[in-house]
């Protein structure tokens, strides 16, 4: 095994360690957590240099934000899945304005956690074209901070990161959609 090799694996634990010590993660179904860590893997795969994870690159690239947070609601079974955010309601959900990272801390508390965040730009268009991002907020870390599971969009990547960096990343967007992941009965596909 190559030290790169090695160096990336032990952040991949490193991540996996994280996840497990926020309140959110414990709280998913075994489906739901087993999706999350095999969409950190598939992506640490295709960035690995040199080596050709054609099939892990492919499916990274038909994801998207919205489409990775609703299959972890519904399951996924196959890849057109990946791409498909028509599940009725799925938007629904109260708006609320957020400026600052003390208000969205408070109301990401209030919510508890695991909780699906859309993030809008202007209440406005509430209803009418998807909000810009949809994210998972899974609990604090041990410093605090809020950590959060994302698919960043359509040929980006999977990554654990937090709230500060959503902040950043997201500063136009002033309405916060949050509320509980849902499960859909049935949904998730056990092996036979």
């Amino acid at each position: 095994m190559t030290e790169s090799l090695s160096e990336e694996r032990d952040y991949f634990w490193k991540e996996v360690y994280l996840l497990q010590n926020t309140e959110g993660f414990p709280r998913l179904t075994e489906e739901q957590q087993r999706m999350i860590i095999l969409s950190l893997y598939l992506q640490d795969r295709s960035e690995r240099k040199g080596d050709s994870y054609f099939t892990s690159t492919s499916l990274i690239d038909l994801c998207f934000c919205h489409g990775s947070v609703q299959g972890l609601e519904t399951g996924f079974s196959t890849v057109p899945e990946l791409l498909d955010y028509s599940l009725p309601h799925f938007f629904d959900t109260e708006y609320f304005p957020v400026f600052n990272k003390a208000e969205a801390i408070k109301l990401l508390e209030s919510f508890g956690f695991p909780c699906v965040v859309h993030l809008q730009r202007r209440l406005s268009n509430i209803g009418l074209p998807k909000p810009s991002h949809t994210f998972l907020a899974l609990g604090h870390d041990p410093t605090g901070e809020i950590i959060v599971w994302e698919k960043e969009g359509f040929s980006l990547p999977f990554r654990i990161t937090n709230l500060t960096v959503e902040l950043d990343e997201y500063q136009q967007e002033k309405h916060w959609g949050i509320r509980k992941l849902r499960t859909v009965s049935g949904a998730i596909k056990k092996r036979p």
